[in-house]
């Protein structure tokens, strides 16, 4: 009997301690990292229950993909003749829109050729790629996002004389045309001055526009705010950031009465909005954004540069109403990539630098609940 028992706690000891031991290399019994597609991952749009949407940009073939979380995928279709595009991704219903660009070239546009920019749908519920409109009119790269019944779009268009003019456009996906198009801002290449639209975001209903005025090194801005329809309802003051657009915006957000900015320079910054001005509330070199639903609550982190030190994370704490600090102890030279959320999970995604072309390291991605962010390793 004595030796029963004894069995038992020896077992019972050594489960506890194999239970530490993984918790300390592997994190949370929670998180668990996915099967490798093998794919060439360029950029994650969307989370879904059963899986995520990514774009893969390579010699061969220009492609996106839905993987599933058992490492298999579907191929939705391909971006013939592409050249450029940027990481928005607009979802109305079942439907996720993007812009592309595509050309014989970078360097034949470059030279001169005229690209043509693209409207690309994704039906989520046939796994199909399409065409939705197709213009040569506006420069490459135009910012979207959806609003209740629009597609909006930050377009430019360049005059003979180097005028560059910046608005707003609506789409109508259902009637397959642009309906409306806001007031224009413009700016001159040949003498630098002129005024931008310089990102645009949404919150699923009003869309939020970063004006810049530009007067050589002196910028000023302004978040203007517009209905669906493109009529100007409300202005949100910099403030103490305006020291953040020294460098082009890179990325903006607006969500749940928080704003995320970050600028080519890195300097990233979170504010809480209040009355028509902005109240910092966290300020970082490297702060990135997950990229989430309308309506949701961003996770923030700060991206390390050489991935061998614990990252900070920022989540949301419904009972405080605020903001808390978490770390995540990344190891093996991994650095945090991309967040995508989905109600109360999350797809991580992670990559490894290489100095060695023969020791290439295999991304690594898990799907969690958003609160097992920080026991990644």
């Amino acid at each position: 009997m004595k030796k029963r028992i004894m069995v038992v706690m020896i077992v019972a000891v050594v489960g506890i301690l194999l239970g530490v031991y993984l918790m300390f290399f592997y994190g949370s019994p929670h998180v668990s990292q996915l099967p490798n597609s093998g794919l060439k991952v360029s950029s994650y749009s969307i989370l879904l229950e059963d899986s995520v949407i990514f774009f893969s940009f390579g010699s061969q073939e220009n492609c996106f993909y839905r993987q599933f979380f058992d490492g298999s995928y579907i191929k939705l279709g391909e971006i013939p003749n592409f050249i450029f595009m940027r990481s928005d991704y607009a979802l109305m219903e079942d439907r996720l829109y993007c812009n592309m660009t595509t050309g014989s070239s970078i360097d034949a546009v470059m030279d001169g050729e005229t690209p043509v920019n693209h409207i690309y749908a994704i039906d989520l519920k046939d796994n199909s790629l399409s065409e939705e409109y197709a213009e040569n009119e506006c420069l490459p790269g135009a910012y979207m996002v959806s609003t209740g019944s629009y597609l909006i779009s930050r377009q430019t268009v360049r005059s003979e004389n180097h005028l560059l003019s910046t608005y707003l456009e609506a789409y109508d996906p259902k009637a397959h045309q642009v309906v409306k198009t806001s007031e224009k801002f413009c700016w001159d290449e040949n003498t630098y001055l002129g005024t931008v639209m310089m990102d645009i975001c949404s919150d699923g209903e009003l869309v939020y526009v970063l004006v810049v005025d530009l007067n050589g090194d002196d910028r000023n801005g302004r978040i203007l705010v517009y209905d669906q329809d493109l009529e100007l309802v409300d202005k949100i003051h910099m403030g103490s950031l305006k020291d953040i657009l020294s460098h082009d915006v890179e990325r903006m957000m607006i969500s749940n009465g928080y704003l995320y900015m970050i600028n080519s320079s890195y300097d990233g910054v979170v504010a809480h909005i209040e009355d028509g001005a902005l109240i910092p509330v966290i300020r970082r070199d490297g702060l990135r954004c997950s990229y989430q639903y309308q309506g949701e609550y961003p996770v923030f982190f700060v991206f390390d540069t050489y991935g061998n030190e614990p990252i900070d994370v920022y989540m949301y704490n419904e009972d405080s109403g605020e903001y808390s600090v978490y770390r995540m102890d990344i190891k093996d030279e991994y650095h945090i990539d991309t967040i995508l959320r989905n109600g109360n999970n999350a797809f991580v995604s992670s990559f490894a630098y290489f100095s060695n072309p023969d020791d290439v390291k295999p991304d690594r991605s898990y799907y969690v609940s958003v609160s097992d962010i920080p026991d990644i390793h």
